[in-house]
């Protein structure tokens, strides 16, 4: 499913369709600030280009441009990497549970021990 022009350049937060694999994933738009990425805790937090990796070197900080910068083609390819971690995150937390859990478990009390 192609992203319209609505899509790429929303008015308002828009969810947008977009295919991952064989299914659709629904990725929520902010006009402003672009995309929302989903959490193993079901909070969402915005997707910046540099979560994905694209910081090799200290050189390379710096370089997130903000969403209102980005062109038809950046926006369209964050969208969809935003839809695959999204897709991701759901699958990951199905099978493990979230993330609260397993920190409930390691330190009880909420309690990170100093050493």
């Amino acid at each position: 499913m192609a992203l319209t022009m609505q899509d790429l350049f929303p008015k308002h937060l828009r969810r947008v369709k977009v295919q991952v694999h064989d299914d659709e994933e629904e990725v929520e738009v902010d006009p402003d600030h672009g995309p929302l990425l989903l959490q193993g805790d079901g909070t969402t937090k915005y997707f910046y280009r540099d979560f994905g990796g694209s910081r090799v070197n200290v050189s390379n900080y710096g370089q997130n441009t903000p969403w209102l910068k980005l062109s038809k083609t950046e926006r369209e390819v964050m969208i969809i990497t935003c839809a695959k971690r999204n897709r991701a995150i759901r699958a990951t937390t199905a099978a493990r549970g979230p993330p609260g859990i397993i920190f409930a478990c390691l330190f009880p009390g909420g309690k990170i021990p100093i050493m």
